[in-house]
C-alpha cells in the first residue's frame, strides 16, 4: 500500500517539510506518480518507526 506525505508525516510524528527532506536525502523511498504527486511504500513508513 502506498501514502501520501502528509500520512507518512502523520504516522512518523514529524513535519511535511522533513518528509520531503528524507526523500531529497535518499533516506525515504517515494513513487513519483505524476509532476506532483508523490506515495511513499508503507513498508518504508514502518522501517523508519522502527530505526532502520
Amino acid at each position: 500500500m502506498m501514502i501520501d506525505k502528509d500520512e507518512a508525516a502523520t504516522r512518523l510524528g514529524v513535519s511535511r517539510n522533513f518528509i520531503d527532506t528524507l526523500i531529497k536525502r535518499g533516506e525515504l523511498k517515494a513513487v513519483k506518480l505524476g509532476t506532483r504527486t508523490v506515495r511513499i511504500p508503507e513498508d518504508e513508513i514502518q522501517r523508519l518507526s522502527k530505526g532502520e
